[in-house]
């Protein structure tokens, strides 16, 4: 079932829970939209009367009103969690539908388009929506700043989860030109960490590299060598924001081999330098030495470890 969701999202609350320990989802059933995205180990629950796993990169949308229950412990564990409404009711479409509508939204120039999400699907970029994520439990943690930077941050993390539904789905019913440039999209985030060029990728799916670089431009607007940067750029701050890996390590991570190089690049495509960045996304709250339970209450971040 696809959800498209109309209004404006009024965000709520959010969290990380991160455990080492076996966790069990608590019972219970919200008065909220529920988002869910897996990040590391197996979220087993009971949606309703439907048993479901989130698997990394998964994500479910909850209605409200539907009962939620743990089914199996789970261990080395980590999820995002929102809760939040809508000013509107949603409306329900089919696949088919939504796939008819995806080729409109994908069209240059469609601003008018409101989010249009799977209930469940895979994301197969999972950068940006971690980065708006941790942005969301940023500033969920910042009471200095207006609540109505939450309900953008929720809008924004919306959208790009919409945007990946319609190229995902929409690939069932594109020209040939356009899917065979899904597959290289796709391999490009996948090996994203690797030293890659615009003459392998050109050999590994037979284009020539002068065409294959003006087919990007004309179809995304951007270089392929820009695009290679821009990917591995969403992972640099994916790892700022996720770890406390040096400037240095991070670089290499992604194979630049010099770190200086890679500041320069990103301050010239963000506007801040990594640290700048980093320190701006470092005010999530811990909630550390909980103790296991069904009934636990995993408020903003909570932290269970032995």
């Amino acid at each position: 079932m696809f959800l498209e969701l109309k209004g404006v999202p009024q965000f709520v609350d959010c969290g990380k829970l991160v455990s080492t320990l076996p966790f069990l989802h608590a019972d219970r059933t919200n008065a909220e939209y529920l988002l869910l995205m897996g990040i590391k180990g197996e979220l087993h629950i009971r949606v309703g009367e439907i048993p479901c796993t989130i698997t990394p990169r998964d994500i479910m949308i909850i209605l409200p009103g539907t009962p939620i229950s743990g089914l199996i412990p789970s261990r080395q564990l980590t999820y995002f969690w929102c809760h939040f409404n809508m000013s509107e009711k949603p409306q329900f479409l089919s696949q088919q539908e939504a796939i008819s509508r995806y080729q409109v939204m994908l069209q240059p120039g469609d601003t008018d388009s409101p989010p249009l999400i799977p209930q469940t699907f895979h994301l197969i970029n999972s950068s940006r929506a971690i980065i708006f994520s941790q942005q969301l439990l940023n500033y969920r943690c910042c009471p200095e700043y207006p609540g109505s930077i939450l309900h953008n941050l929720l809008s924004c993390l919306l959208i790009e989860l919409s945007t990946q539904a319609a190229d995902s789905f929409s690939s069932i019913t594109i020209g040939k030109n356009h899917q065979r440039l899904q597959e290289i999209l796709q391999w490009i985030r996948v090996n994203a960490c690797m030293k890659i060029t615009v003459s392998e990728i050109a050999d590994r799916f037979n284009y020539n590299p002068d065409y294959l670089s003006h087919l990007f431009h004309e179809k995304l607007g951007i270089s392929l060598k820009h695009y290679i940067i821009r990917v591995k750029l969403e992972i640099v701050k994916e790892v700022l924001i996720s770890s406390d890996k040096s400037i240095k390590e991070i670089a290499r991570y992604v194979s630049f081999d010099d770190e200086k190089y890679l500041m320069r690049l990103f301050k010239q495509n963000e506007g801040v330098t990594p640290s700048e960045y980093r320190n701006a996304c470092s005010r999530t709250k811990f909630n550390t030495n909980l103790r296991v339970s069904k009934r636990i209450d995993t408020r903003w971040v909570s932290f269970l470890e032995e």
